[in-house]
This record gives C-alpha cells, structure tokens and sequence, in this order.
C-alpha cells in the first residue's frame, strides 16, 4: 500500500475512503465450509496498512479501536498487539492518538516477547484500565470468553475475572460500573448479531456464574434482563436461569 501512495498520491478524501475500507476488512468474519475465511480478510489489513500518521483524529480512534479489538479476540492475538504497538512506537509520532503516554508506559515497542496466550491477556487487561481502550478491548474479550476452546476461554477469563475481582477488593465500584456499562453497550449494539450473539450468551454466563459481578448486581439488572428479552434465542436460558436468581442465591 505504501508503494501506491507514493506512487500515485492519494488526496485526504480518497486516504480516508482507503483507511475506512480497511476498518470494514478488520470486521470481515465471512465463514464457509473451511471455517473463518474473514481472518485472511483481518490478517491483510494487519500487514498492509500503512501512513496512519496521515489520518484524522477520527479515523485513527478507530483504526486503534479495531485493532485493540482484534488483540483480544481469537485470532490474531500476536499479530494484532504488534502492530498496535507499531502505531503507539511510530516515528514521526502519529497524531491524534488518546492516552498516548499511557499506553507507553504500558505496552513496550515492537516487537512484542509475547510467546503466549496468558502473556497478551495480562497485557490488554492494562490497557483496559484506560477509559479510551475499555470498551474495544471488552468486545474482543466477549469472542475470548465466550469461545467453545476450553484453553483459550480459561487463558482470557482468568485475568478478566481477575481484575474485576480486584476492583471489587479495592472498592472501586464506579470503575465497575463503567465495565458493566461497556458490556451492556456491546451488548445492545450486537442485538441479532447471529455471529456475535452466541459469544455474549457464553460470555456472560462465565461471568455471571463467577459472582464477580455481584456488588453490582442489582443496578445493571434491569438492563440486562431487559436485553435479554428482546434477543430470545436458543443460548439464552443457560443466561436467564442464572439471572433470574439474585447473587446470594446463586
């Protein structure tokens, strides 16, 4: 892609225009009989993307996003933090990027010595202390979580649970509830997802069964059970059954 731009000079209309189809790619999930063919879609943009320093600041809040996103989820979890931290490393500095001082001081410059699944977990659970990163790092989180590979669901979990728990432990129940408000969100903008919706069932049966969520409880409850209504499909009474009882009696 660098080449081209070199080459043939894109004004900011037509660069925006490339960077926006390439965004589209990173949420390309095609399936057919092979399985997910949309990951040689996501692995491409990864790999091809180039000049981000050209960008607006839009633009760049959501290619950050989409790749956080990705660092997350199932697949792409090595190629995804790297170049994440290629972006947060570029020089000249790209800007417009939020909390740019803090994602320093926690992600090192690539390439990334991450060699396990454990390893890139605890990294992003950092960077979802960041108010900008929570909710696209969350959503990520969801496919971990709610995934059917028992290894990939306990190496995500556990540092998940992990931090809320210690949220609870610090009583920092506001920064909670701003978790609670992320998964809603992510939630209700993925409402008929057939490809997404069975994660978050999975998702938040792990984490309403862990009881992490139980100081909290009651003020997210109306919301969720209200989401879950309007999306009644077969995995969700795994879902109601552990909702409908209060936290003491589950």
């Amino acid at each position: 892609m660098e080449r081209i731009l070199n080459v043939c000079g894109v004004d900011q209309m037509t660069l925006t225009g490339i960077f926006r189809t390439f965004i589209d790619g990173l949420e390309n999930y095609t399936l057919d009989s092979r399985g997910d063919i949309g990951a040689f879609v996501r692995e491409s943009v990864l790999t091809n993307t180039s000049q981000p320093d050209l960008l607006e600041a839009d633009l760049i809040r959501s290619v950050l996003h989409a790749v956080a996103k990705q660092s997350t989820e199932r697949r792409n979890r090595m190629l995804a933090p790297n170049f994440f931290s290629s972006l947060v490393y570029c020089d000249p500095t790209i800007p417009h990027i939020e909390q740019l001082e803090e994602l320093r001081s926690i992600i090192p410059p690539p390439p990334l010595d991450i060699s396990t699944e454990k390893e890139c977990f605890d990294l992003w659970m950092k960077v979802m202390r960041l108010d900008t990163y929570r909710k696209a790092v969350i959503t990520g989180l969801v496919s971990s979580i709610g995934s059917l590979t028992e290894s990939l669901v306990k190496s995500s979990s556990a540092p998940f649970m992990s931090y809320l728990r210690q949220l609870v432990a610090e009583n920092k129940l506001d920064e909670l509830n701003l978790v609670t408000r992320d998964i809603l969100n992510v939630f209700q903008e993925n409402l008929n997802s057939v490809r997404l919706m069975p994660y978050i069932f999975n998702f938040l049966d792990h984490l309403l069964s862990s009881g992490c969520l139980d100081s909290v409880f009651k003020s997210m409850s109306r919301s969720l059970l209200t989401l879950i209504r309007t999306e009644m499909t077969n995995g969700v009474v795994d879902i109601v059954g552990g909702f409908v009882l209060s936290p003491t009696q589950r």
